[in-house]
């Protein structure tokens, strides 16, 4: 059987209504009753529900305690990652000038060489 909630509010506002006014509704069941077990089943359900919501609240409140933390934590990690590229940057530009000095000091070595030579020939020929 399904009720739409249109008729189970309908059913339900006298109740409403009732316990607003101030009558209470509350029964003791006999304990080896259907009716009182299934209650009992729905106070478990509800009592795991509550302590699952507890524990969900706590894990929300550290975290949100953690946050700013983390937050600071990125930002710092970003900008140590920043000044690691940066420093790899200049890293390479010093290479790349080392690489060409050093191309540099090759081209002149040789070329004194090849000047050394010459002047050596020419001392040869001289005498």
């Amino acid at each position: 059987m399904f009720l739409s909630a249109r008729k189970l509010t309908q059913y339900l506002q006298p109740l409403s209504n009732a316990t607003r006014d101030g009558v209470d509704l509350t029964v003791k069941l006999n304990e080896r009753g259907s009716l009182s077990w299934v209650g009992q089943l729905i106070k478990t359900l509800l009592d795991r529900f509550q302590t699952a919501l507890v524990k969900i609240a706590r894990t929300a409140i550290h975290l949100s305690q953690q946050a700013p933390q983390l937050a600071n934590l990125s930002q710092m990690l970003e900008e140590r990652a920043r000044a690691q590229q940066s420093n790899a940057e200049q890293i390479s530009a010093a290479s790349r000038t080392l690489a060409e000095t050093v191309s540099s000091i090759s081209a002149s070595a040789s070329e004194a060489s090849s000047f050394s030579r010459q002047v050596a020939e020419a001392a040869e020929s001289a005498n």
